[in-house]
């Protein structure tokens, strides 16, 4: 394995773990004020964390043969991601009657920043 690839897989796996707790720290906050709304913003975060988890999943430390293309992998990583968040949003919108689509929405844009931006900003307080 790489350098590179295996020092991205130390940073996916802190960013997940630093992640998950401010999930859980956000969520119980607004829950304690507004539990519905608490719900919402969980599932909302959820629909979107979960499908990142299984992409860094399948590219980073799923054991795969070296003759694999490293592209194909980064592209069927980002297939499945979208597979996944659509049926959990579907699986949630059917199945959570009370679901506040505000919150829900607030969530899963809250988590997708976050996806984006943490990487980067403990990538940048290493250097």
């Amino acid at each position: 394995m790489s350098a590179v690839i295996f020092q991205a897989k130390q940073y996916y796996a802190k960013a997940i773990f630093i992640f998950s707790l401010i999930l859980c720290a956000v969520s119980s906050v607004i829950s304690l004020i507004q539990g519905n709304i608490g719900l919402s913003f969980l599932c909302g975060c959820l629909a979107a964390f979960l499908p990142f988890c299984l992409s860094v999943y399948w590219v980073f430390f799923r054991h795969r043969s070296n003759s694999v293309n490293v592209m194909s992998v980064f592209y069927l990583a980002e297939g499945l991601k979208w597979l996944a968040t659509l049926v959990i949003i579907a699986l949630m919108f059917r199945f959570i009657p009370s679901l506040l689509y505000l919150a829900f929405f607030a969530g899963y844009f809250f988590a997708l920043m976050g996806n984006v931006i943490l990487p980067f900003l403990m990538k940048r307080s290493k250097n």
